[in-house]
């Protein structure tokens, strides 16, 4: 279902860069292109983009998450991965899937970190780190399921 509010934001978003576009397009027959004028609103402009593209990724990550209710798998993948799994116990298990993905969440630490380092736009930067963060807590939340498996 989709949030009614990520719907909202969209509209507006679209509609405020479609504006400051058509704007900045006529602009210079107004004699301001050189203008501190038009240095803000260029800036308003790439950072409305910037948000109109966030929103649509967070309204198309939540139908992803929607999937969740119904997570399916091919059946010879489902039977491959139950074949390897069969003669572990459950404690073995879980300690096998999370240190498979250990070496995977510390990667895209690292990953994140330089994205937020060569990031051309302090929005980016931020997000970047803030993944990058999520990504040490993965990694935290996985330490702690193999020391309690």
């Amino acid at each position: 279902m989709e949030d009614p509010l990520l719907r909202k934001a969209y509209r507006i978003e679209e509609k405020a860069q479609h504006d400051y576009a058509t704007f900045l397009a006529v602009a210079k027959d107004l004699g301001l292109e050189n203008t501190e004028v038009m240095s803000v609103l260029r800036r308003i402009y790439v950072e409305t983009t910037i948000h109109r593209r966030l929103v649509e990724a967070i309204m198309e990550a939540m139908k992803d998450l929607e999937k969740l209710k119904t997570l399916e798998i091919s059946k010879e993948e489902e039977e491959s991965l139950l074949r390897e799994l069969a003669s572990m116990k459950r404690g073995e298990i879980i300690r096998y899937f999370a240190r498979s993905h250990l070496e995977l969440e510390r990667d895209m630490e690292l990953l994140y970190q330089d994205i937020a380092d060569r990031a051309v736009h302090p929005l980016f930067q931020q997000i970047a780190e803030a993944i990058r963060d999520n990504e040490v807590e993965h990694h935290k939340l996985l330490e702690d399921l193999i020391r309690e498996a």
